[in-house]
């Protein structure tokens, strides 16, 4: 898989980790910080589309269980950073 795609994900991936360490200091569930937090999560999530639409086009269709082993544990992170804003923002889950 190309390397700069991988590597412009998995920094997405960091920032979003990054961003939401916050959760864990105290204060960091506050309402407004719990705000703050969701919307940046959504601005990096939309900012996935791209890189994922080329990942979309570079795996050939029907070929996704070859390829994914490399991506298994960054869409792991992913789905639960997307689910964790969720519950912060209204408390249900996806």
């Amino acid at each position: 898989m190309r390397t700069a795609l991988r590597r412009s994900i998995e920094a997405a991936l960091r920032e979003l980790q990054a961003a939401f360490q916050a959760v864990h200091f105290r204060g960091g569930l506050e309402q407004s910080r719990i705000a703050e937090l969701a919307h940046k999560a959504r601005e990096l999530f939309t900012s996935l589309s791209e890189p994922f639409a080329e990942l979309e086009a570079v795996v050939p269709e029907h070929e996704y269980y070859r390829y994914n082993d490399i991506w298994r544990n960054t869409w792991q992170q992913l789905v639960f950073l997307a689910v964790f804003t969720q519950w912060l923002e209204d408390g249900t889950l996806l």
